[in-house]
């Protein structure tokens, strides 16, 4: 006996007793409303109130009343689209069995498409188990005999396809191609198409499908099978040719209103099918260059569309516009069409449709450049547009507009609309690098040009570009003298005004590095100028980080430097100007610049002597023999040997060391901890890394290291000898003896590391390494 069934017959015995209880019914929408409004923390009352209504639904559903059941379905959709539904997505499974027991027993078609709604919003957050519960039931409904009940499970089967049941679900979605509804058919296609999508592996041949679909009888299906028809001939090219001819006879038929009088919209003939066309037209551009029936149609769409003032007929004339930008040439009719047509967009008051206008006429200049001429005042006023979106998409065609003749008038204009939009950081920052860029590309005049970077500068603001400095100091670099004496007076102009900390910084730099254009009787009046302006700035400008603001004083400093190398001397006062700058930074770097200049002040000759003399660099360095000559680290090049042609290795990976308590022992560390003073060796050469008395030979880079003489240094009869490799019998035997008479518990290890490098170095005879083991 089922659960269901025992919880009816105890329900039934109680109400034979008089001890029946009321049953606890699910939630109403309204009720459920209500309940979550109630609790002011609405996230964690919106999860109390779905757990409850989902265990209501659990536990009460298949007992309440019909009227009840569905009141409780649209609940149950309504609460699938609340953010809360994840925290309890685990009671959903149980209701899902509930629902799909609904559907399966649902009577009229009502109830089948409320059940289906409610299965597909729960297989949209649920994993694929739900999906593995509907299947039995979506294949039973197909297989109806109503083709109300078949569309609603095709419905279903679009929203709950997975790649693991695909091979179940695509004969029968391929049936039904040929059922005679024209209903079941369209979805049919949905249903191929959203298998397609998730696994193209499973569906062979998608051809077939398409070119029944596209000859149906039903124009709603051939609208239908259209976004199938682009996905198929996207990834696959080889198909698109003998799909194109068709589709324009498709389009031509329905230009000339063929298809049934609901499928229009606004006066224009099937709109959505045209834009479908058009868009998979678009991708086999290739194969319809030489087809010169799609001109027709398409100047046709063109001339419709310009006597609907309508948004039906402005998306048909923008894809329209797409694909002839595609396949014809300027001096093509359609593309001369299309060009007039572009009116409609660009003078309509609708910023959407004015965004549309610019953005087309975009891509027509990429045919050519200059079909946008004939726009030019309606682009030019789009600068000041109030829409930010716009204004953006006017700055690309600026670019193609602009030309030799008309630039100066362009450029005039887009610093008074610059001036209106300083506040945008990053759009003023765009439109400031454009009208520099411009003006640098066109300008032949130095003058106007610098006039002009002065004026985008001013404009800007704090956002100006900090490349379109860069512009200036270039333009500067190659100007003539004159150019360059009037741009020093107007940086001093412009320092009598208030500036921003970008443009200040520029000002100070032209005044610091043309200094010697400078023509003032007191230069402690510039550097007074310059501070107060500085003042100025941080003043109206206290959005400033301390990074900018450091980087305007430091630029103050090093202006001030040069103006008193190149013109003369300052008095103490400018010390006391420049200190109190110092009140608006906390940067270390500032603080030592300006107690650098203070010492350069007291010593004239020496600054002037830094910024105007030319220095002779010595490319040898001859400056650093003496020191090379009594390095033991370094050899002058002439001193070198050559050692290219030496068959020994010029690296040696030897041992030199022992690891002890984490320090690294050379062996004369570890000898003199073991061994007393009148013991230990008398170690000289390269180990005694003693620099080379007067009388001594120039030493030189060998093999063997930097030594004085090609021979070696040490003593035949010592112990390094023993341990660096020269060793005899007698000398290991009187290194032993040694070791061993000052050896002591204390230490023995050490001993024994002196040993092991010993035995590791030494090239001694059987009976030598026989002592050495007894010892």
């Amino acid at each position: 006996m089922s659960d269901v069934m025992s919880k009816s017959l105890g329900f039934a015995m109680e109400y034979i007793k008089g001890k029946t209880q009321p049953i606890d019914h699910p939630y109403t929408i309204h009720e459920l409303l209500s309940a979550v409004s109630k609790n002011s923390n609405l996230k964690d009352n919106e999860i109390l109130v779905l757990s409850k209504f989902l265990q209501q639904m659990k536990d009460h559903f298949n007992m309440c009343p019909l009227i009840r059941q569905r009141q409780s379905l649209v609940t149950l959709t309504y609460c699938c689209q609340m953010p809360a539904i994840k925290s309890v997505v685990k009671l959903l499974h149980d209701v899902a069995a509930v629902v799909i027991t609904f559907v399966e027993r649902a009577k009229s078609v009502k109830d089948k498409r409320l059940g289906y709604l409610a299965l597909t919003s729960l297989a949209d957050i649920c994993d694929n188990e739900i999906v593995y519960l509907a299947v039995n039931t979506v294949v039973k409904d197909v297989a109806s005999k109503s083709p109300a009940v078949i569309t609603i499970a095709l419905n279903c089967m679009v929203h709950i396809v997975s790649i693991d049941i695909i091979p179940v679900l695509l004969p029968i979605a391929e049936k039904r191609l040929s059922h005679s509804d024209g209903n079941v058919r369209a979805k049919s296609v949905m249903a191929l198409h959203r298998m397609y999508l998730v696994g193209p592996e499973f569906v062979h041949s998608p051809q077939r499908h398409l070119k029944q679909a596209l000859s149906d009888k039903d124009p709603e299906v051939m609208a239908t099978v259209l976004p199938y028809v682009y996905d198929v001939l996207k990834i696959n090219p080889e198909l698109r040719s003998s799909f194109a001819p068709k589709l324009v006879h498709i389009l031509k038929q329905v230009v000339k209103n063929r298809l049934p009088m609901y499928m229009s919209r606004q006066g224009v003939p099937a709109p959505w099918v045209q834009i479908n066309i058009m868009k998979i037209l678009l991708i086999c551009v290739d194969n319809l260059k030489e087809n010169d029936s799609l001109a027709n149609i398409l100047t046709e769409i063109l001339n419709r569309g310009q006597s609907l003032n309508n948004t039906a007929s402005y998306s048909v004339v923008a894809e329209c516009t797409h694909l002839i930008s595609r396949l014809y040439d300027a001096k093509h009719e359609a593309f001369q069409t299309v060009l007039g047509c572009m009116g409609c967009f660009l003078h309509s008051k609708h910023p959407n449709l004015l965004l549309v206008g610019l953005q087309l006429l975009s891509e027509l200049t990429t045919v050519d450049s200059t079909c946008c001429v004939r726009y030019q005042d309606i682009i030019i006023n789009s600068l000041s547009h109030p829409d930010m979106t716009v204004k953006k998409q006017t700055l690309n065609l600026i670019r193609v507009l602009t030309n030799s003749t008309n630039y100066k008038a362009i450029c005039s204009h887009m610093i008074e609309q610059l001036k209106e939009t300083s506040n945008d950081k990053y759009f003023t920052s765009n439109f400031s690098m454009q009208i520099a860029s411009t003006a640098e590309k066109f300008s032949t005049e130095e003058s106007w040009l610098l006039a002009t970077l002065h004026s985008v500068l001013t404009s800007g603001g704090e956002n100006v570009c900090p490349e379109a400095c860069n512009k200036l100091q270039v333009c500067l670099s190659k100007a003539s003298k004159s150019c360059i004496e009037n741009e020093v007076n107007l940086c001093l102009k412009l320092l009598e005004t208030s500036l921003s900390s970008v443009h200040l910084k520029l000002v100070v730099w032209v005044l610091g590095e043309y200094a010697d254009y400078l023509v003032c009787e007191n230069p402690n009046e510039t550097v007074a100028l310059i501070c107060q302006c500085c003042l100025i700035t941080f003043k109206n400008n206290k959005s400033l980080t301390a990074d900018q603001r450091d980087v305007v004083i430091f630029g103050i400093l090093n202006c001030v430097t040069k103006i008193s190398a190149k013109i003369g001397n300052f008095d103490h006062e400018v010390m006391d100007m420049l200190t109190k700058l110092l009140k608006h930074t906390q940067s270390i770097m500032v603080h030592q610049k300006l107690k650098e200049f203070e010492v350069l002040l007291e010593k004239p000759n020496i600054l002037k002597k830094i910024f105007t003399e030319e220095f002779e660099f010595d490319k040898n360095l001859s400056f650093l023999e003496d020191f090379i000559s009594s390095s033991s680290v370094v050899a002058p090049e002439e001193q070198c040997e050559s050692i290219g042609d030496s068959p020994q290795p010029l690296l040696k990976y030897e041992a030199y060391g022992h690891l002890q308590h984490g320090m690294v022992k050379t062996p004369e560390a570890l000898l003199a901890s073991v061994l007393p003073e009148t013991a230990q060796p008398k170690v000289t050469g390269f180990l005694s890394k003693k620099a080379p008395e007067k009388g001594e030979a120039p030493r030189k880079w060998g093999q063997s290291g930097y030594l004085g003489v090609k021979e070696d240094p040490r003593p035949e009869n010592s112990l390094s000898n023993a341990l660096f490799g020269k060793s005899t019998s007698q000398t290991l035997n009187e290194a032993l003896l040694n070791l061993s008479a000052v050896g002591n518990k204390n230490n023995d290890n050490d001993i024994c590391d002196i040993m092991n490098d010993m035995l590791m170095t030494s090239q001694t005879t059987t009976d030598s390494g026989a002592a050495f083991d007894d010892k």
